[in-house]
Formats: C-alpha cells, sequence, structure tokens
C-alpha cells in the first residue's frame, strides 16, 4: 500500500486545492490524482488562513488540467479553434495565463495556433 504523502486537501481558490506534504521523500516527485496538474511550494503561510508559519512548510498545489486537454484536443485535431477559444474563455484568467507561459517558456505550444485550413503557422 502507497504511503499517504498529504493527509488533506483544501480548496483554495478557481479549483486549485493545497495540501501539506507530509511524506518523507523529496515532494517534487508527488504523483497527481488523474485530471490535475501538481507542483511542490516552500512557503512561509498557510495558504489557507494567510498565517505566518514559524518554519517554511512544503505544499502541494493541484490545479485541474482541463487547459492541457483543451490543448491536446486542438494539436490533435479533435476540437477546432473556435471551440477551443469558448472552452478556455471560461476558466480563470491568472490560471489560463500561467499554464499558456509555461508551456511558451517549454516550447510545447508551437503547433497551438494554425491558420483558417488547420495548417500551422
Amino acid at each position: 500500500m502507497a504511503k499517504k504523502c498529504v493527509a488533506k486537501f483544501f480548496r483554495v481558490n478557481n479549483g486549485i486545492k493545497a495540501g501539506r506534504f507530509i511524506g518523507d521523500c523529496d515532494p517534487r516527485c508527488y504523483r497527481p490524482p488523474i485530471g490535475y496538474l501538481a507542483h511542490a511550494e516552500l512557503v512561509e503561510y498557510h495558504p489557507v488562513t494567510d498565517h505566518y508559519l514559524d518554519n517554511g512548510q512544503w505544499w502541494i498545489f493541484l490545479t485541474p488540467s482541463t487547459i492541457n486537454t483543451i490543448m491536446t484536443d486542438v494539436y490533435l485535431s479533435k476540437l477546432s479553434n473556435d471551440e477551443a477559444l469558448k472552452k478556455l474563455m471560461t476558466l480563470n484568467v491568472e490560471t489560463l495565463a500561467e499554464t499558456l507561459l509555461d508551456c511558451f517558456h517549454r516550447g510545447g505550444c508551437r503547433f497551438l495556433f494554425c491558420n483558417a485550413d488547420g495548417e500551422p503557422f
């Protein structure tokens, strides 16, 4: 049976969940549940209550991977650009901007933008 690394996740905002890491391994190797992206942060303020913590603590943040699903569907031509825009417009602006910037920095969006015929620029 796998060891539990996070006792409980709390809803922070916009679908993002946060949980204090209690495992004894590297928190950056935490595997998120299906449908979520995870990242670990060493925080000085409690993410939910915003109170100062005496020592830094590792917290795991889960973000729904809706954006990645939409981008993959566009890339695989399962979704048109117009349908993708409609879905993306329903998402939180900060989450969308952070994910797109991260994707651009990694070079994963080079085929995301297509002309009217579906051909990449």
